[in-house]
């Protein structure tokens, strides 16, 4: 049961955010061949119900214009990435393991307060990503070497996240993810206390390092469709098939800060920079024995048509992109659950990130 429910729901959800990311027609018949008919007036009919077939069928597939889906794609899920890979409000003194989960989404000019409000336009996203990982983290002080000039290894923390996640394979979707991220962290300034002690200012962190993730999805979707005129009639029942492969590397510059307040809560804010690149493709396809489509009058083939599905295309990432995010944790001995927003300040990609920590 739970099988089928994670199916329906993906091939739902995919299907929904595809339609109203694009704006097209997905399915073509092309080339279209009338020398079986030598009738002007029956070669307009078939014409006419080739088209009408082909809208027919459009009508149970995503649209297809990814002009700024696969660059909004390849940005949201870069924006899904930030945020779970490093800790930005704890001063641990040994290290720290939690795990974490990142949406990105491209909202065209919408704020993720209009989406969560349902004032969002549908038809204005471009993209969504998510991604979720394990994170180690260690303090680099712990360990017995020298500072390295200016820099002094007690003051310096690195993370590793990792991910691999291939649910079981259906007959019509197939999904695939990975991400593994290495992270540094230098307290540039320490931090102090403030009010006796209520208030503990965590000083300010840089963080760096590089981020690695794919995401590969496709889903196959069986449609019979046919559409009669004048006494013609063309049909069409085939596999067609749909899918995505994302590929990014990203290398953030963060710096943050954060204090404690009321002793259990801390806030969050940052400002970064991230260099990213890689692509964003996608593909589609009928296999060769669905795609022949015939329009007939009842006893003789007047014109034959290909079945095809136009989706070849590739987007990136911007190269370079600038965000703030802000968040808060709550603070339980040892255990840190928390909450953050990325907003891009170069796009209009929005992400939101959730976890739990357990740090010493």
């Amino acid at each position: 049961m739970r099988r089928i429910i994670w199916k329906l729901s993906l091939v739902t959800f995919l299907l929904l955010l595809s339609s109203s990311a694009f704006s097209g027609s997905l399915f073509k018949i092309y080339p279209r061949d009338h020398s079986g008919s030598n009738n002007a007036p029956e070669t307009i009919i078939a014409d006419r119900i080739f088209d009408e077939l082909e809208t027919l069928v459009n009508e149970n597939l995503p649209d297809a214009d990814q002009s700024d889906y696969l660059e909004g794609m390849a940005n949201s899920f870069t924006m899904a990435n930030k945020g779970t890979g490093a800790s930005y409000g704890s001063n641990f003194t040994f290290g720290v393991i939690g795990g974490g989960l990142g949406i990105g989404a491209d909202l065209g000019g919408d704020s993720l307060f209009d989406l969560i409000s349902g004032d969002t336009d549908a038809k204005n996203v471009k993209g969504f990503g998510a991604q979720a990982g394990v994170m180690i983290g260690v303090n680099l002080g712990l360990f017995p070497w020298s500072n390295l000039g200016p820099i002094e290894f007690d003051r310096m923390k690195a993370y590793l996240q990792f991910i691999s996640f291939s649910p079981p394979k259906t007959d019509d979707v197939e999904l695939d993810i990975s991400h593994f991220s290495l992270h540094l962290q230098y307290k540039l300034f320490e931090g102090e206390d403030i009010l006796a002690g209520s208030v503990k200012w965590n000083g300010v962190d840089v963080t760096s390092g590089l981020e690695i993730s794919t995401l590969k999805f496709s889903i196959s979707q069986q449609i019979t469709e046919s559409y009669s005129d004048s006494g013609a009639t063309a049909s069409f029942s085939g596999l067609v098939n749909v899918s995505a492969d994302v590929d990014i590397t990203s290398i953030p510059i963060e710096v943050s800060t954060s204090a404690r307040f009321l002793y259990i809560f801390t806030g969050i804010f940052g400002l970064a920079g991230d260099f990213a690149f890689g692509s964003s493709a996608s593909s589609a396809g009928i296999p060769p024995g669905d795609a022949n489509i015939s329009a007939t009058d009842g006893s003789n083939v007047n014109s034959t048509g290909t079945a095809t599905l136009d989706l070849g295309s590739e987007g990136s990432p911007d190269a370079f992109s600038m965000r703030t995010f802000f968040g808060l944790q709550l603070n339980v001995p040892v255990v840190s659950i928390y909450a953050m927003l990325q907003k891009s300040i170069t796009q209009d990609t929005w992400g939101a990130n959730l976890g739990v920590r357990l740090g010493w």
